[in-house]
């Protein structure tokens, strides 16, 4: 089964109609926003329709929330004071500026998803912390045949677990070099088979603790250079694979966006 992955759209619609159009011919069998869907950039309300257009699945991220909830800071740690300023008015103006169904969307975006390789487009469940909970089908059949399924043998299919940061904390990173012992402490709570991570907002894949650590690629924001646009694709088949992919985008047409909606810049 193969997912398309991405994070960090930050409001920029023109950078993600372009990966949604690279998407278009490879089919994935789920696209998969991992987080950061708004928060910095002049399309808001343009993104959060395109995915419930695309029926994308996504994760809240620490700037999701923190339009979503009033919060005055989306938790990261500032160079400056310049710069925690001024991203605070950008948070504002976002919370402004989305419509009301669209701030619902993203008070009701679940912290992770769990994606199970289930038939030709997988199945997804929302906040679902233990990945061995019944669900109610599942609890009626034990009812039914519960001798039966006890003496199945354990299903081999894939599942990955979904989070902008991990399990723990929205704003937790996971990096490529992140150490192996902080890896092991997540991959106890996580209990996947993958860990899909968005917040780093960089492209990766490492094995560790038993499990296969992937970070999605930022679509913008400050982690990519103006005018190009990052994703995945990870298949969940035998064995875990993942390509990393960019797109450029029309930086002309981006800028008028932030010019024609006034989004504060300084």
């Amino acid at each position: 089964m193969r997912l398309a992955i991405f994070s960090n759209v930050q409001g920029n619609i023109v950078a993600l109609d372009a990966v949604l159009a690279a998407l278009e011919p490879r089919d994935p069998a789920k696209i998969l926003a991992v987080g950061d869907i708004v928060g910095l950039g002049p399309s808001p309300n343009a993104v959060v329709d395109r995915l419930r257009d695309h029926e994308i699945e996504a994760v809240a991220g620490n700037y999701d929330d923190a339009v979503a909830f009033d919060r005055l800071s989306p938790g990261m740690d500032y160079a400056n004071e310049g710069t925690e300023r001024a991203e605070r008015q950008l948070l504002a103006w976002t919370r402004r500026t989305l419509s009301e169904e669209n701030l619902a969307y993203l008070r009701d975006l679940p912290r992770d998803l769990r994606v199970f390789e289930f038939g030709p487009r997988g199945q997804v469940r929302r906040n679902m912390r233990d990945p061995d909970e019944p669900s109610a089908g599942g609890m009626l059949m034990r009812a039914l045949f519960g001798g039966l399924i006890r003496d199945r043998r354990p299903s081999r299919r894939k599942q990955a677990l979904v989070a902008h940061g991990t399990p723990r904390a929205l704003n937790e990173y996971v990096r490529a070099d992140t150490a192996v012992s902080i890896l092991e402490t997540i991959a106890t709570v996580t209990r996947a088979d993958v860990l899909i991570s968005g917040h780093g907002g960089e492209g990766f894949q490492r094995e560790a603790a038993g499990m296969t650590f992937v970070g999605a690629p930022s679509v913008a924001g400050p982690q990519m250079p103006l005018g190009e646009a990052g994703y995945g694709i990870v298949d969940l088949g035998p064995e875990i694979t993942t390509e990393f992919f960019t797109v450029e985008y029309d930086i002309g047409e981006y800028q008028r966006h932030v010019a024609e909606r006034g989004l504060p810049i300084g």
